[in-house]
C-alpha cells in the first residue's frame, strides 16, 4: 500500500510542479493567487489537526487512544510549511493591495491603507507569518515526539506534559490562528475586517481535519493497520464530531452575515456584495449547500456514520467544500465580477498534496500507527459511542 501512494504522491508533485513552473512565466499573478489559495487549503487542515492532537489530550479522551496517532499524520507535516509559504512571500505585491496601494482604490481605502502601515507592512507581515507558523510547527513537533516517546516506555509523567501543554497551547493557539487569518485572508481586502473571520477559519480547518481522520482511518482500516475491535464505535464518533463542527462552521458563517449585514458599515458591506451581487452568489450558494445542507442532513444518520465507506465518502465531499470556501474566501479579490476557474488552481493542489504526503510518508514510514502502550489505547477498544 505504501508503495501506491509513493507513486500517486510523486505523481502529483510532479505534475503540479511543472503546472506551477509554466503559471509563474505565463501569468504570474494568477500563479499566486492560485497557490495561496490551495496552500490556505492545506495549512487550514494543519492547524486543525495540530489542535485536534491537542483537544484530545486536554479532553483526556480515551475513545481517542486507537486514533491518536492517525489525526498526528496531517499535524506532523506541519514544520513543511515553513518551506511551503516561501512563494507566498514573493507574491506579496500581487496579492495583497496594501504592498502597493494603487489610486484606484479611492481616496478612503488608501487612508485606511496609511493608517494601517504599521501592522501591513512586508518585514512586519513575514516576520509573524513565521511566528504563527512556527508557533503551530513547535506544537506539532512536541505532540508528535511525545506520543513516540509514550511508545517506547510508557510515563505517567510525560503524559501529563503533553496534558498541561495542550491545554495552554489551545489558548495560545486559539489567539494564534485568529491573528494569522486577518493577515492571510483580511488583509487581501485592506478595508474589510470582521471579528468573527478566524472562529470561521477554524471551523472549516477543524472539520478538515476531522474529514481527514475520518478518512484515513476508513483506509488504514480496510489495510488492517489499525484494530478492529471498537472500530466502528470511534468511527461514530468522528461523525458524531463531523456534525458538530459542519453545524458551528454554519452559525460562524451566519453570525457573520448576519452582523454585518445589521450594521450595513460601508468598510464592512463590500465583503458580502462582491460576493453576492455577481457570479460569486451562485458560489456563495453552492458552499451553503456543500459544506452545511448536504453534510448535516446526511451525517444525522446514524446508519451513514456506522459505515466507514458512506462517513469516507461524506468526510472526502467536506473536504472539497472546504476548497470551495478557501475558494471563495480568495479569489473574488482577483476576480470580483466573475468567477474564473484556473488550471494553476489544480496544479497548485497537485503540488502541495503531493509534497504533504510524501513528507508524511517520510516521517511515518518506520513509525507504528497505533500507541499500543498507551493504556488510553486499550480503553478506546472497548469504546461503545451511545447513542
Amino acid at each position: 500500500m505504501r508503495r501506491r501512494w509513493t507513486i500517486l504522491f510523486v505523481i502529483a508533485l510532479g505534475l503540479g510542479v511543472l503546472g506551477l513552473v509554466i503559471g509563474v512565466f505565463v501569468d504570474p499573478r494568477r500563479f499566486y493567487f492560485s497557490y495561496l489559495t490551495a496552500w490556505l487549503y492545506f495549512v487550514s487542515i494543519g492547524m486543525g489537526a495540530v489542535l485536534l492532537v491537542m483537544t484530545g489530550h486536554a479532553a483526556r479522551a480515551r475513545w481517542f487512544g486507537a486514533l491518536r496517532r492517525v489525526a498526528e499524520i496531517p499535524a506532523a507535516t506541519f514544520p513543511f510549511f515553513l518551506l511551503l509559504v516561501l512563494p507566498i512571500f514573493f507574491g506579496l505585491d500581487e496579492l495583497y493591495p496594501w504592498v502597493h496601494p494603487s489610486p484606484e482604490l479611492g481616496e478612503e481605502a488608501l487612508h485606511v491603507i496609511d493608517h494601517r502601515k504599521s501592522w501591513l507592512n512586508i518585514p512586519f507581515f513575514v516576520v509573524r507569518t513565521l511566528v504563527w507558523i512556527g508557533l503551530f510547527a513547535i506544537a506539532a513537533v512536541v505532540l508528535v515526539r511525545g506520543s513516540i516517546a509514550l511508545d517506547r516506555a510508557f510515563d505517567p509523567a510525560r503524559r501529563q506534559r503533553l496534558y498541561r501543554f495542550s491545554c495552554g497551547g489551545l489558548v495560545i493557539l486559539g489567539f494564534v490562528l485568529t491573528w494569522a487569518s486577518f493577515d492571510w485572508i483580511m488583509s487581501l481586502d485592506p478595508t474589510w475586517y470582521s471579528t468573527i473571520l478566524g472562529v470561521y477559519f477554524f471551523a472549516g480547518g477543524f472539520s478538515g481535519a476531522l474529514s481527514l481522520l475520518a478518512i484515513n482511518s476508513a483506509v488504514l482500516r480496510r489495510a488492517g493497520a489499525l484494530p478492529e475491535e471498537g472500530a466502528t464505535e470511534r468511527q461514530t464518533a468522528v461523525g458524531r464530531l463531523l456534525l458538530a463542527f459542519v453545524i458551528f462552521w454554519a452559525y460562524q458563517g451566519f453570525a457573520q452575515l448576519l452582523i454585518i449585514w445589521i450594521a450595513n458599515l460601508p468598510a464592512e458591506v463590500g465583503f458580502y456584495q462582491r460576493r453576492s451581487g455577481s457570479a460569486w452568489g451562485w458560489v456563495s450558494f453552492v458552499l451553503a449547500l456543500a459544506h452545511f445542507g448536504i453534510p448535516f442532513l446526511l451525517l444525522l444518520s446514524r446508519r451513514l456514520k456506522r459505515s466507514p465507506i458512506a462517513l469516507a465518502a461524506i468526510a472526502a465531499w467536506l473536504l472539497f467544500a472546504h476548497y470551495v470556501d478557501i475558494y471563495w474566501l480568495v479569489m473574488p479579490n482577483l476576480t470580483p465580477s466573475r468567477i474564473a476557474p484556473h488550471w494553476l488552481d489544480l496544479a497548485a493542489l497537485l503540488a502541495l498534496f503531493g509534497a504533504l504526503g510524501l513528507s508524511a510518508l517520510l516521517l511515518f514510514r518506520n513509525r507504528s500507527l497505533v500507541a499500543q502502550t498507551d493504556p488510553y489505547f486499550h480503553q478506546s477498544l472497548r469504546y461503545v459511542s451511545w447513542p
